[in-house]
């Protein structure tokens, strides 16, 4: 890790997590289940102020861009924003792309010690506003999460971190204390 004005920067490996209720205040790179060329197998966690904790799972594909998968403050869990990349449904319509965003953030929340009804609050930026996509969408969500629906936002724009994505969702959780 290189120490710079605007925060660290990481050369070489990801940092990785302490095992779960291990004590940690900082940040830590553990090597030890690393597969060669293979990142998704390194789990990262920094400790922050107010003990919030930022993570990547390593179930997940590792995030391109500098960022963690959540953050988590107390019993507020925040989830960035997921997309279908590195899946079949990459380059699908909505729904499949739905879909496994879903099953992303249901793969968290259970990391995490909660559920899919412990969201709170979505936030979805699609390609696509018309009806058949809000329709296909809708669907997907029902699936998931029943008719405990969480509050949800939709947001047009002109294009996600790959021309072929066409929806990315966020979330903000409130976890069982």
């Amino acid at each position: 890790m290189v120490n710079r004005a605007d925060g660290p920067q990481f050369v070489g490996a990801r940092p990785t997590a302490p095992v779960r209720g291990e004590p940690f205040d900082g940040l830590r790179t553990d090597l030890s289940n690393h597969n060669a060329g293979n990142s998704n197998s390194i789990r990262t966690t920094t400790g922050g102020f107010n003990g919030h904790r930022k993570e990547n799972y390593p179930e997940l594909p590792a995030q391109s861009a500098p960022h963690y998968q959540s953050v988590r403050v107390g019993n507020m869990l925040f989830l960035s924003g997921a997309t279908a990349r590195d899946t079949e449904a990459e380059h699908g319509d909505m729904a499949a792309q739905t879909d496994v965003i879903l099953k992303r953030m249901k793969l968290i929340l259970e990391a995490e010690g909660g559920t899919l009804d412990n969201i709170v609050k979505i936030t979805s930026f699609v390609t696509e506003i018309d009806s058949a996509a809000q329709a296909a969408t809708h669907d997907v969500r029902t699936k998931y999460f029943g008719s405990n629906l969480p509050a949800s936002t939709r947001v047009q724009v002109a294009g996600l971190v790959e021309p072929h994505l066409k929806i990315e969702i966020e979330a903000t959780v409130i976890l069982p204390e």
